[in-house]
């Protein structure tokens, strides 16, 4: 059975402005993410160090917005958790805020440089400001171990971080795309019945099939998707490919079109 896949695009990815209020709308939702996430992550034990939850909206807004609504958020989500809850504890704030604003320099260039959310841009942005963000921990703290506590304890964090921020659930096809992964019903049959053994062009004007049933179907699948070629849905857009029969052991054959 035939697979056709829509063609990949770039995601869409925005750089807003301090002028914007989308800016400040956007930073909201996401610092609200970052005080109910550390909430439920510390409902387990050692949650808060295991996962670092307080950082995982802060990629996602300076991936998604760009480094304005990432900076927003970054500062500010630490300090209402602190004044809200206690945690982070005061003590404790400098090396969190510092890692924070390095995450959301970090993603915010990193999206605008590559226009993409990859998993290996997010695994450079992720190292990069846990990598920085140790180095003046222990600078503040004056105690390697404690400063490597990331490394030790919050592993699974950034693995929520890398996969979580990810923005393809398949390799390849952008946010619009994910659902266009179609089956093709009536070359699917086509295939069952062993008549497809090539990929080759297929003329959209020739017969190709012995089977009068089959010959209609085809033939009015053809002229449909020509008609359609080009359509717009959802941002997401569709070509046809429409190519020449050939000859195998004598006998035409013809391959699949694509969509």
């Amino acid at each position: 059975m035939q697979t056709h896949t829509a063609e990949s695009v770039p995601v869409r990815l925005h750089s807003l402005t301090y002028g914007e209020t989308k800016t400040y709308l956007f930073a909201a939702l996401f610092i609200a993410g970052n005080i109910l996430l550390p909430q439920l992550c510390h409902l387990a034990p050692l949650g808060g160090v295991r996962w670092l939850p307080i950082y995982f909206f802060t990629l996602v807004g300076a991936c998604k917005y760009g480094w304005r609504v990432g900076l927003l958020t970054a500062l500010l989500s630490p300090l209402i958790n602190s004044a809200l809850f206690g945690m982070p504890a005061a003590a404790a704030l400098p090396p969190i805020l510092a890692k924070s604003l390095l995450l959301a320099g970090a993603a915010g260039y990193a999206a605008a440089r590559f226009r993409k959310a990859s998993l290996a841009v997010l695994a450079a942005v992720i190292l990069t400001y846990q990598a920085a963000g140790t180095l003046f921990e222990w600078a503040w703290v004056g105690d390697l171990q404690t400063a490597l506590q990331d490394f030790r304890i919050g592993v699974p964090g950034m693995l929520l971080q890398l996969f979580g921020g990810d923005g393809d659930d398949h390799r390849g096809l952008a946010a619009p795309q994910r659902n266009l992964v179609i089956h093709n019903p009536v070359f699917d049959r086509v295939t069952q019945r062993g008549v497809l053994q090539n990929v080759h062009p297929l003329a959209a004007h020739e017969t190709h099939l012995h089977d009068p049933a089959s010959e209609s179907a085809v033939s009015q699948y053809v002229e449909d998707r020509g008609r359609l070629s080009g359509f717009q849905f959802r941002k997401t857009h569709f070509s046809l490919q429409l190519t020449s029969p050939r000859k195998v052991n004598g006998k035409k054959r013809f391959s699949d079109t694509s969509i």
